[in-house]
């Protein structure tokens, strides 16, 4: 089956030698009735073929592939120190999850963009500076609806940055847009006060 391991996620090279060994079998059969089309075909160039795909489909290394790449990416996750529980946990369930290297990668590198994004919420002054900007002129002054807002955006950004009861999307690919547009939404309510 081309479409699973081990061929899936084999090298290249590897996949090429099992088709071409798998298209010299099928040329010796018909493959509408299964009988040899080369009476004349011994016994012995036939276990040949034979051996020559079982030695190409033994070869295919696609299942160690996928199995190094997801080890390779718990090492890769165990780094994103920004990410909340419920993210981290996406980011594994994902790599878990995953048919395919490419997969894998992919769930690493989203992973990796959302502590990023979470790394720089935590710095935004308009988080580190709440206190400030609660006893400040502007914020004091400012509309009631508009205090909500930036209220409920600060909240809002204080429960993403929670590491214990921090949330996720459940889909480790738009956990970094959710955290932006968490910052964004607290960005602009600071500004509009």
């Amino acid at each position: 089956d081309t479409t699973a391991d081990p061929y899936l996620n084999a090298d290249q090279t590897l996949k090429d030698a099992y088709d071409a060994a798998k298209k010299a079998a099928d040329d010796v059969l018909a493959k509408s009735t299964g009988e040899s089309v080369g009476a004349s075909a011994d016994s012995a160039h036939v276990a040949t073929l034979k051996k020559n795909l079982d030695d190409a489909a033994s070869a295919l290394n696609g299942t160690t592939k996928l199995s190094e790449a997801k080890t390779n990416a718990a090492t890769d996750l165990s780094g994103l120190t920004n990410l909340n529980n419920a993210q981290m946990q996406t980011a594994k369930k994902a790599v878990a999850n995953a048919k395919t290297v490419a997969d894998v990668t992919a769930a690493v590198n989203a992973a990796k963009n959302t502590n990023t994004n979470m790394g720089t919420l935590a710095a935004d002054e308009n988080y580190t500076k709440a206190d400030q900007i609660k006893a400040s002129l502007k914020y004091t002054n400012a509309d009631e609806d508009k205090q909500k807002a930036y209220t409920d955006a600060l909240d809002k950004v204080k429960t993403l940055l929670d590491k214990e009861n921090g949330s996720s999307t459940g889909v480790v690919t738009t956990d970094a847009q959710a955290v932006q547009e968490a910052q964004t939404e607290l960005d602009n309510a600071a500004k509009a006060l």
